[in-house]
């Protein structure tokens, strides 16, 4: 995407543009926004965490919506419902808690503007470009059981999208073994189907697993100066993984 518009307009065309709707979130449908400018209203004195457990409660907002705080309290300020409520004859105990929740707004803007913060969701489009910090984590399956654990239990909240890739299904793994021979430089059927059959019992189709023990497989059928491997050669290759 960037050569192509680099071969448009040169470096301008590279530069961010600024939006044309800056200070509104895209992120929000518009009932979710009515909703939580409705909440607010109902209820002056409610924080905007107060805000969004509250539109949660409710049940209205879709699974996919994520109520970033930054995001929340922006639409109420453009909605005029966060200015500060402490005339000139307030007393001072008001003007202390009013003092404390500002402190505390901003602190926690400061703590979604860090990487892992809200201000990092990826589904946010937020205005302020400096604020994301997108991450894209990939690991084997130990990396979601470290996650699922409660010391994690931030981060995880925070995560937009999951995907956890599968094993091979049966009947896929033979049109593998057959692209990993032909990366390889070779079209020959090197593994026989009683092979294939064992490579997927032991494996579960999980490619990692596949890709190791397939390789030493092949060794065992070279050792044994054999055409094609055979479920004899997985078994034996299967010590040598374990």
């Amino acid at each position: 995407m960037w050569l192509r518009l680099y071969r448009r307009g040169g470096f301008e065309a590279l530069k961010p543009k600024p939006r044309k709707d800056a200070g509104d979130s895209r992120a929000l449908p518009q009932e979710v926004k009515d909703l939580l400018v409705s909440i607010k209203e109902d209820n002056a004195e409610l924080s905007v965490q107060l805000v969004i457990k509250e539109a949660v409660a409710s049940k209205k907002v879709p699974e996919h919506v994520m109520l970033a705080p930054t995001t929340v309290h922006r639409l109420l300020s453009r909605a005029g419902l966060m200015r500060k409520d402490v005339d000139d004859g307030a007393a001072s105990g008001d003007r202390r808690r009013n003092s404390l929740r500002e402190g505390g707004r901003a602190l926690a803007e400061r703590r979604d503007a860090r990487p892992g913060g809200d201000g990092g969701r990826a589904a946010e489009e937020e205005d302020v470009p400096h604020r994301l910090h997108r991450l894209l984590r990939v690991g084997q399956a130990e990396l979601r059981r470290s996650i699922g654990v409660a010391v994690h239990a931030a981060l995880s909240q925070r995560i937009v999208v999951r995907y956890h890739l599968d094993g091979l299904a049966r009947d896929e793994l033979p049109g593998y073994l057959t692209h990993l021979l032909h990366l390889a430089g070779t079209e020959l059927p090197l593994f026989e189907a009683s092979a294939v059959e064992t490579l997927f019992q032991a494996t579960s189709g999980l490619l990692r697993k596949v890709n190791l023990l397939a390789h030493h497989s092949l060794s065992a059928t070279a050792l044994a100066k054999a055409k094609a491997a055979t479920a004899e050669h997985v078994q034996a290759a299967m010590a040598e993984v374990s």
